[in-house]
This record gives C-alpha cells, structure tokens and sequence, in this order.
C-alpha cells in the first residue's frame, strides 16, 4: 500500500511533467506557425508593396496628357513634310532624264519613295519612342531637340551632298548632339533615321547599289560614334566621335564596294567625303553643344563636369563665406553621387545638384550649425523667427541658382531636397515653450515646397538629411553611423509626412541607398591613428 502510495504522487508527477511538455511544445509549434504566417504576411506586404510602387510609377509615367500629345504629333508631321521636300529638291536637283516620258515616270517613283522615307521614318522613330522612351516622347522640349537636329541635318544633306555627288553626310551632327543633349540611348533611332534619309538622298544614281550601301554605312558610322561618346572625352568628345564616326563609315563603305565591285575602283571620291564629313561634323557639332545646352536648357555631362569646377564663383563664395556649408555640401556630393550611380539614376546631375543645393545659406551663414562656432545665434530668436530663417535657405538657393543660370535640372533638385517637410528642431522648440501647443501653427515650421519628384531629387533628400544627422554625433563609429543612417532613411521612407511619396524609388532602391551611405560615412568618419608627440618618441628610443 505504501508502495503504491508513493506511486501515485509520481504517476501524477510524471502525468504533469508530460502536460507541461506537451504545453510547452503546442506553444512552441504555435510560435512556430504564427511566426511562419507573420513572414508569409510579411512576404505578401513586400509583393503588395512592389505591386503598389510598379502600378505607381506606370501610372506616373504613362499619364496621359492630350495637348502634349497632339503637339509631339504635329511636330513629327511638320518633320516628314520637311523631311519629304528637302529629298525632293534634292534628288529633282540631282535627277537629269533626257527622256520626257522617263522622266516623268521616275518622278512619279521618285515622289512616292520621298512620301515613304519621310513617313517610315518620322512614324517608326514615333513608335520606338512611345514603346521604348516614353518619358523623351511625353516631353516636348526633348522632342523639339530630336526633331530640330534631324531637320537640320537633312537640311545640310541637301546643300553639300549635291558638291560631293552625295557622299557628304551631316547625319553625325545629329546622332551626337542628340545622345548629348537627350539621351545616349535616343542616338541609336536617330542615326536609323538619319541613315536612311541619307540612303534615299543618293538616289537617283548611275549604280543603283549606291543608296543601300550608303545607308548601310552611314547607320555603321553613327553607331560608332555613339559607342566613342561613352567613353567621356569631355568637351573634345564630338571632334572625337566624328572622327571615328567617318572614318567606319568610309571603311564600311568602302568594303562593300569592293564586295560588290571584284576590287577596290573608284573608292578615293567617298572616302575623301565620308572622312572629312566625320571631321567636319565632330567639329560642327562641338560648336553647336554651348549654344544648344543654352537654348534647351540642357544639363549634359559636360556642362555639370564644369559646373562642380572650384573656380565657379558660386563654390568660391561658399568657401570662403560658409565653409562649414561647403564641407557639407562637398560630403552630400559624394554621398548622392555614389547612391545614385547604384539604383541607375543621374549620377553626375546628383553631384552637381549636391555642390550646389545650399548656396542659398550664403545670405545668413551664421543661422546654420555648420557654419557657427562659439555663438549660436538661434538662442537669441523666438522659434518661429529661427524656421523662418531656415526655410528662407531654400528660396534663396533658387533665386541665386537662377541669377548665375545654372541648368534647370540643378535648380529644380535644389528647390525640392527639402519637399515640403518640417524644421523639426524649432518645431518642437515651439510646442514645449508655448503655454498651449495647440496655439503652435505647424505651417509656420514647413518648406514651402514640391516634395521629391525624381530619382534624383529623392537621393539629394536622403543624402541631406544623413550627412546632417551623422555629422551629429559626437564620437562616430561605424555601428553608431549605420544605426543612424538606418534611422533616418526609415524616418524619410515611412514616416516623414510622405516625403517621397511622388518619387519613382522603390523600397529595393531605398535599400541600396542605405548601404551606400553606410559605405561612404563609414569611409568619411574612420577611426583616426594617434600619432605619438616628439616627448614620446624620444622616451621610447631610451
């Protein structure tokens, strides 16, 4: 009995061992399932997320807007009639039948392959456009740059290729300038077009090969050219490609008609004309650049490489002026270049952008952090009055950017890097001094501002906001500088009043923004070696 007494308490003992493990593990298994629903969740927010941020900017980018439409039609119809007209002149010039009866039939032919080069040309470059560069086509002003070089470009065929028997080109003046101006990619279709305008200007004549061939050449010499363009040689760059961009047209040509002929006949006229209308077009082109990047209002590499030159008396006023502002602005360049060139946007307008975003603090220097050393003047002012002088930086960069025609790229990064958000310091100021916070008027304390409508302009925003926060603290160390930079990119992301909200960056961008930074401050701010005094040195060598 007392055996089996004993027993009992242990039975009991072991059934509520084997509860509370079974407890244990159905908690644990239920942990297990919830976390893996949590991820799933998690995982189904990401995809929502993304699907959220692609029908974003597919809306963004595909908005329709019918007057730009209809006035980016009306420029490509205005085009092939001119287009149609100046191959007309051209091969009516050129065109010398004997025969009336011929010779109304060949212009009749002639009429029709006009009418058809001018259309096929102006409808395909408008079909690759919408389907491959649909922001180019939805913008006017980069329209209005294609279309009045390709123009300009005919209009030269037609003039001096009647001198070289039509082996003279000025097809490159176009293919260069456009990938300048516009975009490298927009060079391709444009040199297509211009090749084949160039093609059908060399008909009619005695060798009916002649047009293809020269097409064929011409299309080769362009894509030369554009491949040469990357290479970035500056404002030497056209000279450079033209070069190049003859010189393949002439050996392309000149191949081909070896092919054709059984032997090399008859090829010193087109390579003479093919290689100095490389040359001259290279130079034509390098003339027209200033001119053009001025009248368009166009920021092209070159133009943004001499902008961030320390000899601008933009930069030598911060210098010497507001160094603090300059060293900052030097460290968000730095951190808005390297970003940007990672999620693919604008690198080179980025750092440009970053050099100059704050000029406007030259007005009030001492009213900013980076400037200020044993006097704060901000202890001295009423809240309001301190935003006040903060907020006006931003206007005050613009005015200034304008008054030294700087691009208006530049100026529209500078006008949006602070969106429309709050001086958060002074804010808060105000709200724990006043004796009824609801009294506070939190627009006195915002940018009066676009947020963030590009790539760009986002990336200068983040890289802003963490050079300032970092440069904040006190003693920095990479786990220190990446726990603020976490903090602040999430702050901008997810939480400042949408600041990025009509921005194209995605989260995976913001993500690679973040590293970035991280990567550069980490650099910036490294750990410093002690050096040991002279005392020290002459201790240790006794």
């Amino acid at each position: 009995m007392k055996e089996q007494a004993s027993a009992l308490p242990k039975e009991r003992t072991d059934r509520r061992l084997t509860k509370t493990k079974r407890n244990s593990i159905e908690k644990a298994f239920d942990t297990e399932e919830k976390m893996g629903f949590l991820k799933k969740r998690s995982s189904l927010k990401t995809k929502e997320v993304q699907a959220h941020e692609t029908h974003k900017e597919k809306k963004r980018i595909s908005k329709p807007d019918s007057r730009r439409l209809w006035v980016t039609i009306a420029m490509l119809a205005i085009s092939a009639a001119v287009i149609f007209l100046s191959m007309y002149v051209k091969i009516g010039v050129q065109g010398n039948m004997s025969d009336a009866t011929a010779a109304s039939s060949v212009t009749a032919a002639t009429v029709m392959a006009c009418i058809g080069t001018a259309v096929v040309s102006m409808l395909g470059l408008g079909l690759y456009l919408v389907f491959n560069e649909s922001r180019v086509f939805k913008s006017t002003k980069n329209m209005l740059i294609i279309l009045t070089l390709i123009l300009l470009t005919t209009i030269l065929n037609v003039l001096l290729s009647l001198i070289s028997g039509g082996y003279f080109s000025a097809m490159l003046i176009a293919v260069i300038l456009s990938a300048m101006l516009v975009k490298t990619g927009i060079g391709y279709p444009v040199a297509a077009v211009c090749a084949l305008i160039a093609g059908m200007m060399a008909f009619p004549n005695e060798e009916n090969w002649i047009p293809l061939v020269l097409a064929f050449a011409e299309l080769l010499g362009g894509y030369a050219a554009l491949f040469s363009l990357k290479q970035k040689f500056g404002r030497m760059a056209p000279i450079i490609s033209g070069i190049i961009g003859g010189s393949v047209s002439a050996i392309a040509f000149m191949f081909v008609q070896a092919i054709i002929l059984n032997g090399f006949e008859n090829f010193t006229k087109p390579l003479i004309w093919m290689l100095s209308s490389g040359v001259l077009c290279g130079i034509v082109a390098t003339g027209l650049t200033p001119i053009l990047e001025i009248t368009f209002d166009v920021a092209t590499d070159a133009r943004l490489s001499e902008l961030m030159n320390n000899n601008n008396p933009l930069i030598k006023r911060l210098m010497i002026e507001a160094p603090g502002t300059y060293h900052h602005s030097m460290l968000v360049a730095a951190l808005a270049e390297s970003a940007a060139e990672q999620v693919h946007a604008n690198s080179l307008l980025c750092k440009a952008a970053g050099y100059y975003h704050d000029v406007g603090k030259l007005r009030s220097p001492m009213h900013f952090s980076e400037n200020q050393r044993d006097f704060n003047i901000h202890d001295t002012l009423d809240p309001t009055e301190s935003a006040e002088r903060i907020i006006a930086h931003r206007k005050d960069s613009v005015t200034l950017l304008t008054k030294y025609k700087l691009p208006s790229d530049v100026i529209k990064l500078a006008g949006e890097h602070h969106g429309n958000s709050t001086v958060a310091f002074f804010y808060n100021k105000a709200l724990r001094q006043a004796a009824n916070p609801a009294d506070v008027n939190e627009a006195d304390f915002r940018y009066k501002a676009s947020r963030p409508s590009s790539k760009e302009a986002g990336i200068l925003m983040l890289a802003d906001c963490c050079e300032a926060a970092v440069r904040s603290i006190k003693d920095p160390n990479a786990e220190s500088i990446e726990a603020k930079v976490h903090e602040v990119v999430g702050n901008i992301w997810l939480k400042r009043d949408g600041q990025l909200s009509e921005c194209p960056l995605t989260a995976k961008d913001v993500s690679i923004i973040e590293k970035s930074f991280i990567s550069t401050l980490t650099a910036q701010y490294h750990e410093r070696v002690e050096y040991p005094s002279l005392e020290e040195i002459e201790d240790a060598k006794k």
